[in-house]
């Protein structure tokens, strides 16, 4: 006769294992391409030694679930029955869940800081990155768009009372 503990099942709290990251492929459409958001969840979860199976996926091939559910956006991490489609929040779900080593500082008024500062950053970059300069008036518009994100970035990081590059803390244990 057993108790029902004998058995070990998923409950409120996600066990490792069973996690597969949907990302965007290179242009050969197999291998891993370059989105930096791609990139951050897969570091998190290299520093968490967290396993997971990695798919590189292309309209044609996305689950047809991440396309109904989430918009086919990427990256997507589907842990279980989970799916997050936000690399911050696939972030802070890995660190809420799988706590060694803790990712997250405990300060929260220097990750709002670091949040204020990023807020909108990636989405100038690519904007710059992606635009092909023609000498117009968008040219001048989207790089001083990323401009003022970098000297915000600048400024936050060289601000009184840093000792460190780390956006949130100074890398001190």
């Amino acid at each position: 006769r057993t108790r029902g503990l004998e058995r070990q099942e998923e409950g409120a709290t996600p066990l490792p294992g069973g996690m597969t990251l949907y990302v965007k492929p290179a242009e050969d459409g197999t291998s891993v391409g370059d989105c930096p958001f791609a990139h951050f969840v897969r570091m998190v979860l290299a520093e968490k030694g967290l396993d997971y199976d990695l798919i590189p996926s292309t309209q044609e091939n996305k689950p047809q679930w991440l396309l109904d559910d989430y918009e086919g956006k990427m990256p997507a991490l589907r842990h279980r029955k989970e799916c997050y489609v936000d690399s911050e929040v696939i972030a802070q779900y890995l660190d809420f869940f799988f706590k060694d080593p803790e990712l997250a500082v405990a300060n929260s008024g220097e990750m709002e800081k670091a949040s204020a500062v990023l807020d909108g950053f990636f989405p100038a970059m690519a904007k710059f990155t992606k635009h092909s300069p023609n000498g117009d008036e968008e040219d001048k518009e989207k790089q001083a768009a990323l401009e003022e994100k970098l000297q915000g970035l600048e400024d936050h990081l060289g601000a009184d009372g840093r000792t460190g590059s780390y956006l949130v803390g100074n890398g001190e244990q």
